[in-house]
């Protein structure tokens, strides 16, 4: 599957578009590392994690809203939303998910075995495993994309 998603932002980013990455907590984190890597490699990308927005939108809508809302505002036909989440379980998740395949987005999930996140993936990237060997699988993959698809893009 790293293959796939590596070929899917190739594409991607050679036709213009950008990553955006979505996560909670440690997740939050690991979006944020992510999106970082890609910038700081001359990238478009970016972490939808910005503290004042998320607590702007969970505080006039809901936070089940706070990555649908901003895919909605951000997201153009052809970019790829990277969605983390270790229980695959959290409603903003799925929600951003689900919105970004609604603005014609492709959806790749780094997540637990069997989520409901991973069943709405476009590509999913699915590990065994306690939080904690999820959360160090997650980061290791979505530097195997980054490192592979700055390779790619020389």
């Amino acid at each position: 599957m790293i293959d796939r998603a590596v070929k899917a932002c190739l594409k991607a980013l050679k036709n213009g578009n950008k990553l955006m990455f979505i996560g909670n907590g440690g997740s939050c984190s690991q979006a944020e590392h992510l999106a970082c890597e890609f910038v700081g490699s001359g990238m478009p990308a970016l972490a939808l994690t910005n503290a004042s927005i998320i607590t702007a939108i969970a505080n006039d809508n809901s936070f089940s809203d706070v990555f649908s809302e901003q895919v909605s505002a951000l997201a153009k036909s052809g970019d790829i939303l990277f969605a983390l989440s270790t229980s695959g379980q959290s409603e903003n998740i799925i929600n951003g998910a689900l919105a970004a395949h609604d603005r014609d987005c492709m959806v790749i999930t780094l997540t637990g075995r069997h989520t409901p996140l991973a069943a709405i993936a476009d590509i999913k990237i699915e590990f065994d495993g306690d939080t904690q060997e999820i959360q160090e699988q997650t980061i290791k993959s979505g530097h195997d994309i980054w490192r592979q698809t700055l390779a790619g893009m020389a």
